[in-house]
C-alpha cells in the first residue's frame, strides 16, 4: 500500500508539528529547580561535558562493535541524519524549526518526500552539504550506506531497520548526485529510520573499510558531515569534539563537547557535583535526588528509558513448550509487586509494561495484558492441572510421573534491581507449588551465548525498545541463526533483489551484537508464529494510523502464546547542569544529543532554589 498525499500531509503535520524542540523537557520527577529569571549571557567558546560509562570501540553505529547508545550518541552530531527521534520521541530532521526539512534535506517539506506506486522517497540534499574534506555529500553516499547496511544489518541490534533497507529496489542520483531517489519493491512505514549516521563512501569504499575504517580514530577517516568533528580520543578517558569549521549549515552554539568516562553510578554523580561533567544518565534513586538537592547547579530528570526486561520462555525447552504451564506462571507472578518493590522504590516511574511491541508513551499503544494484569492464583492451579501437573500434600506440583517441577531461571550477574526480582518471583510461583533455581552469569555471557543457543528455561533480560516499530520483527519472528542476504557469490557485489544469497553471521547460537548493544537482538524464545510474521509485514506497510491497530494486534496474539512477560522499562535519571541552554533527554539511543548543535553555555547561570513536589 503506498502513502497517499492526503496521508503523507497528516503524516507530516503529526511528526513535524513540534513546537518546543530545544526546550528543556518537562518530566514528573521527586525534585526539580527553578531559578530566578535575569539577563542570560552565552558563552560560544564554551565545551559541554557529557558523562558516559564507556568509549566506542567503532565508531560506526552499524557494525557489530559500534552497535551501542554511546557510540550513537558520540556520532550523532558527527554523520550526517535525515532524520532523527527529538525529545517528543517523534522523527524530525536535523535543525527543523517548521515543517520543513533543514540540515542534510535542504528546505523541503517532509509530505513532498514521499509518493506512491511504487514508494519513492526523493530526497533533496542541501546544495552545499559536504564533508569536511570538501567532497559533496551525494547519492553516491546513500547506495554505498545501502548496501554496506544489507551487508551487516541482518547482525545488529533489533533497533536497525535491516527489513527497510531490503524494501528497497533502488537508489538512484541526478542533480550533480544532490538529488537522491529511493524507489521501493513494497511500502515501508518507517522509512524515517533509514539513512540515519550517514558514513562518508569515499572514505569506506567497501565493506572492510566499513567494518574497520572507523574502528581507530585517525584524522584523515573521520571526516564530518556534521556541526562536531572528532578530534582526539584518548582511549578509554575521553573523546573531543569541535565545532566543525567546515560544516555547510549554521555553525553549532557551542565550541565543543567531550565525552568523558565515568565508569561508575557513584562516579557519575560525584562528576557531576564536583562540575567535571555537565550532564549524565544514571539508574535513579535517592543518591540522585541527594546530588541534586544539595547542589546549587544541578537539575533532575526521570523518565522509563529504552530498555524493556522481560522474562523470557524458552519454547524448545520439553518443560515450557507446554502452554497451560507458561499461562500458570503469567497468571502467578505478580508484576506490580515486583515493579514496585523494585524499580518503583526508587523513581516514581513505576509502570507494569503491558505491551511486547510499543515503548512507554506510545500514541495508540493499549494494554492488551488484561488476561495476567491481576494475580489469579486459582486459575494458575487449573491452568497446572491441565498441563498434568497435580499439588502434594508439600505443596509442591509434580508430573504424571512424580517428578516435581523445578525451573531455572537466569539473568545478568551484579545487577540488584535483577536480583530482587528473581527474589519475587522465586516466591511467587512456589505458591503454585513449582519451584525456581536461580542461576545467573554476566550479561555478555547471558546475552551472547545462553539465550540465543537456548541454554535456559526462564530467563530476565533486556529489550531496545525503539519508536520504529518495524524493527521489533526481528525479536518475535527471526529464527535464530545466519540470516540470508542478497550478496552476488560471482564477485561479492550486492544486488537489488534478495533472491541471491550468501550468509556473512557468525554461526548459530552466538549473537556478538548483543553483547555490544547490551541487549537482545534476536528471537530467542524459539517462537515463530507465521500469522505474526505476516501481521508485522503488513503493519511495517501501512502508511498511516492504520499501522498501530496492527501492532496491537501482533502484541494480542504474542500475549497469548507467551513467549516472554513484559515487566518494566528500565527508568533512567538525566542530571544536568543549569549552565547548558537546550538540553532535553530523549527516550532512545540518543538521549541529550538529538540536538546537541542548538546547546548554549550560560556564562553566569545563577543559582538554583531547590522545590520538592509530589512525586
Amino acid at each position: 500500500m503506498g502513502l497517499s498525499k492526503s496521508a503523507a500531509l497528516a503524516l507530516a503535520g503529526l511528526i513535524f508539528a513540534c513546537t518546543a524542540c530545544g526546550s528543556v523537557a518537562t518530566q514528573a520527577t521527586s525534585t526539580t529547580a527553578t531559578t530566578v529569571a535575569t539577563q542570560i549571557v552565552l558563552n560560544p567558546d564554551g565545551v559541554v561535558i557529557v558523562g558516559v560509562p564507556s568509549l566506542p570501540s567503532n565508531f560506526n553505529p552499524s557494525t557489530v562493535d559500534g552497535s551501542n547508545q554511546v557510540t550513537a550518541m558520540v556520532v550523532a552530531t558527527v554523520w550526517p541524519q535525515t532524520f532523527l527521534l527529538n525529545n517528543f520521541n517523534a522523527p524530525q530532521c536535523p535543525e527543523n524549526v517548521s515543517s520543513v526539512c533543514e540540515g542534510l534535506l535542504a528546505g523541503v517539506d517532509p509530505a513532498e518526500l514521499v509518493s506512491n506506486s511504487p514508494q519513492t522517497i526523493v530526497y533533496h540534499l542541501a546544495s552545499k552539504a559536504s564533508w569536511s574534506d570538501g567532497v559533496p555529500i551525494t547519492a553516491a553516499d546513500f547506495i554505498y550506506n545501502w548496501k554496506m547496511q544489507l551487508l551487516s544489518g541482518p547482525s545488529l541490534s533489533a533497533a536497525d531497520p535491516i527489513n527497510g533497507y531490503e524494501d528497497i529496489a533502488s537508489i538512484t542520483g541526478s542533480n550533480k548526485g544532490k538529488t537522491v531517489t529511493v524507489v521501493f519493491y513494497q511500502p515501508y512505514a518507517d522509512w524515517q529510520a533509514l539513512f540515519t549516521n550517514l558514513i562518508p563512501a569515499h572514505i569506506a569504499k567497501d565493506f572492510a573499510g566499513w567494518n574497520s575504517d572507523f574502528a581507530q580514530f585517525t584524522a584523515a577517516n573521520f571526516v564530518s558531515g556534521g556541526p562536531f568533528k572528532i578530534v582526539q580520543v584518548i582511549p578509554g578517558r575521553q573523546i573531543t569534539l569541535e565545532r566543525n569549521p567546515h560544516y555547510w549549515g549554521p555553525p553549532a552554539r557551542v565550541a565543543g563537547i567531550v565525552f568523558k568516562v565515568e565508569r561508575t553510578r557513584t562516579a557519575m554523580l560525584r562528576a557531576l557535583a564536583t562540575g567535571r561533567v555537565d550532564m549524565g544518565a544514571v539508574v535513579p534513586g535517592p543518591k540522585v535526588d541527594n546530588t541534586v538537592i544539595t547542589s546549587t547547579s544541578l537539575i533532575e530528570s526521570t523518565q522509563p528509558g529504552p530498555i524493556l526486561y522481560q522474562l523470557d520462555f524458552n519454547l524448545a525447552d520439553s518443560t515450557l513448550l507446554d502452554l497451560n504451564l507458561r499461562q500458570a506462571i503469567a497468571e502467578a507472578i505478580d508484576r506490580h509487586q515486583i515493579v514496585s518493590d523494585t524499580v518503583g522504590m526508587i523513581t516514581p516511574f513505576n509502570n507494569v509494561a503491558a505491551n511486547h511491541i510499543f515503548p512507554y508513551g506510545y500514541q495508540g499503544s493499549q494494554p492488551n495484558d488484561s488476561t495476567y494484569e491481576p494475580v489469579n492464583l486459582a486459575q494458575a492451579a487449573t491452568q497446572l492441572a491441565q498441563a498434568g501437573y497435580t499439588i502434594g500434600t508439600d505443596g509442591i506440583a509434580r508430573s504424571v510421573l512424580g517428578q516435581p517441577i523445578v525451573l531455572s531461571l537466569v539473568g545478568p550477574s551484579g545487577n540488584d534491581i535483577v536480583a530482587n526480582i528473581e527474589a519475587y518471583i522465586q516466591a511467587q510461583l512456589l505458591q503454585i507449588g513449582i519451584q525456581v533455581t536461580i542461576d545467573n552469569v554476566p550479561s555478555s555471557e547471558l546475552l551472547a551465548n545462553r539465550l540465543p543457543q537456548g541454554n535456559y528455561q526462564l530467563a530476565i533480560a533486556p529489550y531496545l525498545m525503539s519508536q520504529f516499530l518495524s524493527t521489533n520483527v526481528q525479536l518475535y519472528t527471526s529464527p535464530v541463526g545466519p540470516v540470508v542476504i542478497p550478496v552476488d557469490t560471482t564477485n561479492g557485489a550486492v544486488v537489488a533483489a534478495p533472491t541471491i544469497g550468501t550468509s556473512v553471521l557468525t554461526p548459530s547460537g552466538t549473537e556478538p551484537a548483543a553483547v555490544n548493544a547490551g541487549v537482545v537482538t534476536r528471537d530467542v524464545f524459539g517462537y515463530e508464529d507465521p500469522k505474526v510474521a505476516q501481521l508485522f509485514n503488513d503493519a511495517s506497510q501501512e502508511l498511516n494510523a492504520g499501522a498501530v491497530t496492527t501492532y496491537n494486534q501482533i502484541d494480542t496474539a504474542i500475549w497469548a502464546e507467551l513467549p516472554a512477560l513484559p515487566l518494566f522499562q528500565m527508568p533512567v535519571s538525566f542530571v544536568s547542569n543549569m549552565r547548558v541552554l537546550n538540553l532535553a533527554n530523549s527516550q532512545g539511543w540518543l538521549g541529550p544529543m538529538w540536538n546537541a548543535q542548538n546547546w548554549a553555555i550560560q556564562s553566569s547561570p545563577p543559582p538554583t532554589t531547590t522545590t520538592t513536589l509530589p512525586g
